[in-house]
């Protein structure tokens, strides 16, 4: 029921249904910026995570979400 107390802003998620997006965005969420990361490359869940750093925001997709980036 607490808060996070990790750096990991936010996390997007594409899946075949809205509950397994849903399910994986919030399990990641919690995992933090170095194990959620991790996880979705294993699993080749399409994740895109937004991290905060001392200069703002940075982005993180994994490998199988690089799909849906443009060139």
């Amino acid at each position: 029921g607490a808060p996070v107390s990790h750096n990991l802003a936010s996390v997007t998620v594409v899946a075949a249904t809205a509950e397994e997006a849903d399910g994986w965005s919030t399990a990641l969420m919690v995992m933090g910026p170095d194990a959620g990361p991790e996880l979705a490359d294993s699993l080749g869940i399409s994740a895109f995570f937004i991290i905060r750093t001392g200069n703002g925001l940075a982005d993180q997709p994994s490998r199988e979400f690089n799909r849906f980036l443009a060139s």
